[in-house]
């Protein structure tokens, strides 16, 4: 995405970038999945078009979210399952499916989640 694109006040909100680890729970649940918080940075929505939804949508047959974040080498890291998961200001996790990366000055990486169940927060 090109920085003359995106206004960078619109990166406003804080998502937490991290990873899951399975914990015992009690004999009766088994296993859960917990959030490891490893970094956080701001970000901003990525408005779609309708066709983009669609496409998405269809694709991943769950929901879908795109966000823009300022370029970062971890969040690029997050796309090769270093940091797999995601947690925005809605309170719920997702799994980082792709990565579009603009490492030119001032860029912007373009991000894209799939919402995922079954995580707790690291208590």
């Amino acid at each position: 995405m090109r920085s003359d694109k995106y206004i960078i006040s619109r990166l406003r909100h804080r998502a937490v970038f991290g990873t899951t680890k399975s914990e015992p729970a009690n004999t009766a649940t088994g296993r859960i999945h917990v959030f490891v918080p490893k970094f956080e940075v701001y970000y901003g929505d990525y408005t779609q078009t309708l066709n983009q939804q669609i496409s998405l949508n269809g694709l991943y047959k769950e929901y879908v979210r795109v966000i823009v974040v300022r370029h970062d080498p971890r969040v690029v890291s997050s796309s090769e399952n270093v940091i797999s998961k995601v947690q925005l200001n809605d309170g719920e996790y997702y799994q980082v499916v792709a990565v579009t990366v603009d490492d030119s000055i001032n860029g912007y990486d373009i991000v894209t989640l799939k919402r995922t169940k079954g995580i707790s927060p690291m208590s």
